[in-house]
């Protein structure tokens, strides 16, 4: 006999709801609840095939955007900000990044750089110091203005830029083998 009110306390223990599920359903009685989801259930009997399909792509897209949202966040998603990409400046490497600051002011900002107070200058320094660091300015030549320069008068003398993405690239692999392969046979001949 005691050993059946004991499991009864158990089944109880079992069943009772947790604090966090309480409070969930605190708007809703129990019995409105079954209601919602039977309906529910009800529903998903009716659909027609299409319907069932379109529900099945709108949860997978869901699914796989919280999946790219939580690698962002983890820092290996693609495309997101990394602290110190382009190095890490601070409030006293104003006169270094001097022309950049100025840049990032008239093209971004359309502010005229020689008719800004001192005070409004530093707030300003002070927010392109943190797009800086965390790699979220719009353009690379915010970052360096003297290769940005560079690479533009290579691209009017008619040289071809060398890709600095950290990217692999299949195909520039494979040509790259090919031009090995064809220099040997050449050697060898």
């Amino acid at each position: 006999m005691s050993r059946s009110r004991s499991r009864d306390r158990d089944r109880k223990r079992k069943r009772s709801r947790s604090p966090e599920r309480r409070s969930r359903s605190s708007s809703l009685s129990s019995t409105s609840h079954r209601r919602l989801k039977k309906e529910k259930k009800g529903k998903r009997r009716d659909e027609t095939s299409a319907e069932r399909a379109a529900r099945k792509e709108r949860k997978r897209e869901k699914k796989a955007w919280k999946e790219e949202k939580r690698k962002k966040k983890e820092g290996g998603g693609g495309g997101g900000a990394e602290w110190g990409k382009y190095g890490v400046i601070s409030e006293s490497d104003i006169f270094e990044k001097e022309a950049e600051f100025r840049l990032w002011l008239v093209e971004e900002r359309f502010i005229n750089p020689e008719t800004l107070p001192k005070s409004k200058e530093k707030e300003l320094f002070r927010t392109f110091v943190e797009d800086y660091n965390t790699a979220t300015l719009p353009h690379s030549k915010y970052y360096s203005l003297a290769s940005h320069s560079a690479q533009l008068s290579a691209l009017r003398m008619g040289e071809s830029l060398v890709s600095t993405s950290e990217t692999y690239d299949a195909r520039a692999d494979e040509e790259a083998l090919r031009k090995s392969f064809r220099r040997e046979r050449k050697d060898e001949d």
